[in-house]
């Protein structure tokens, strides 16, 4: 399960870090991981395997793919600091917004953990595909929530207000 985290970590790490190509490597990597996925699956699908290939990625798979996009995201945000800096000079842009790049790079890290500790422990597992099915399912509800909720400020009390004029 570590190696396998390390792993993601790496990937997500230089969908991030190759922002600084202006984009160019973040693109690359994203596209080459997308056509790797796609080309496996592709030909486990006139095998009759794709069932079994779905059954592995599934229960981890939307936690590892989320992170990955986001970390590309996290990448182009830097990229776009280079490419449109705006009224100051690149490196200005970058430390503008390099902050919350790497708070996002950093919650990526976070989701590949869970990620890792589901790939390691519940895809080699027997259980059924609906139940892997499911796990997916919980999975992203609970990211669906979670992003619902990320980044709002918890409402003030409005100051209370005396109904009776005076």
């Amino acid at each position: 399960s570590s190696l396998i985290i390390s792993n993601n970590i790496q990937v997500t790490l230089l969908a991030f870090g190759l922002g600084l190509t202006a984009g160019i490597g973040t693109t690359a990597l994203l596209l080459f991981n997308g056509i790797h996925l796609g080309s496996v699956a592709g030909w486990m699908m006139p095998q009759g395997t794709d069932r079994a290939l779905w059954g592995w990625i599934m229960p981890h798979g939307g936690t590892e793919l989320l992170a990955i996009c986001l970390a590309g995201a996290a990448g182009y945000v830097l990229a776009g600091a280079i490419v449109t800096p705006g009224q100051v000079r690149r490196s200005a842009a970058l430390k503008n917004i390099g902050g919350d790049a790497l708070g996002i790079e950093l919650g990526c890290m976070v989701m590949l953990v869970i990620a890792g500790l589901i790939e390691g422990f519940v895809s080699p597992s027997g259980i059924d595909y609906p139940s892997r099915i499911a796990v997916l399912a919980v999975s992203l509800g609970l990211w669906a929530l979670y992003f619902l909720g990320a980044g709002r400020k918890p409402a003030r009390a409005e100051p209370s207000v005396n109904p009776i004029k005076p």
